[in-house]
């Protein structure tokens, strides 16, 4: 008589996740998102949509980067950016673990000296209420010489522990662009997220590891 396995083991719930690219060696799968910028009644969002998908919703009214203050030799070294973008809510948990990959993209404008300019990027998770740190990356610190402006563009890696989205959650990625400028100069920056890539040198890009089930 045959074993009735199904019984045996009973089946557990089984959920396709679309992956870019998969580590098999590691177990990891990778979902390529994108960051930008949308408005509605309220003002200006900003969110993670999947690259796959990205390109189809790309509107002429998405907001494409975002300028910081301007700052001068007397503020010192500051933060002129701070930008979140989020997923929607996972609604059942998810792993990550493993190596990210971000592209950034900025661009520093200095007046009467040479400037200073770099990111820094956050992997977070956000509840609604607080946000936990997972990780984070600084680029290289750039140069603008004087009365010029200059794009820069930069391609990081960070290392994400083993961390539970819980349903509920959503993966937050924090942009920060840091400015600083020699006397008696002024400086501003512009952090861009631009889906369509226009001119290129204009989008925010992440690849997120999620732990696969073999």
């Amino acid at each position: 008589m045959p074993l009735n396995q199904s019984s045996i083991f009973p089946a557990g719930k089984q959920t396709n996740i679309v992956f870019n690219w998969a580590d098999t060696q590691n177990a990891t799968g990778y979902i390529i998102f994108d960051g930008v910028g949308g408005v509605d009644s309220v003002g200006i969002d900003y969110f993670l949509i999947p690259s796959a998908t990205v390109n189809s919703l790309a509107s002429d009214n998405s907001i494409k980067e975002y300028n910081s203050a301007q700052t001068t030799f007397a503020d010192g070294l500051t933060k002129g950016i701070d930008l979140d973008f989020n997923t929607s809510e996972y609604q059942l948990p998810q792993t990550l673990k493993g190596l990210a990959y971000i592209r950034a993209e900025w661009k520093t404008q200095a007046y009467s000296a040479n400037a200073t300019s770099y990111v820094i990027i956050k992997v977070r998770k956000w509840n609604g209420v607080a946000e936990t740190e997972i990780a984070s990356v600084q680029s290289a610190t750039m140069t603008t010489a004087t009365n010029s402006t200059t794009s820069y563009g930069a391609l990081l890696q960070l290392t994400i522990p083993k961390t539970i989205i819980k349903k509920g959650e959503q993966i937050r990625i924090t942009a920060e662009v840091w400015q600083n400028v020699a006397a008696p100069g002024v400086v501003e920056t512009w952090f861009k997220f631009d889906p369509e890539d226009t001119g290129s040198n204009s989008r925010f890009q992440m690849a997120i590891p999620f732990r696969m089930e073999i």
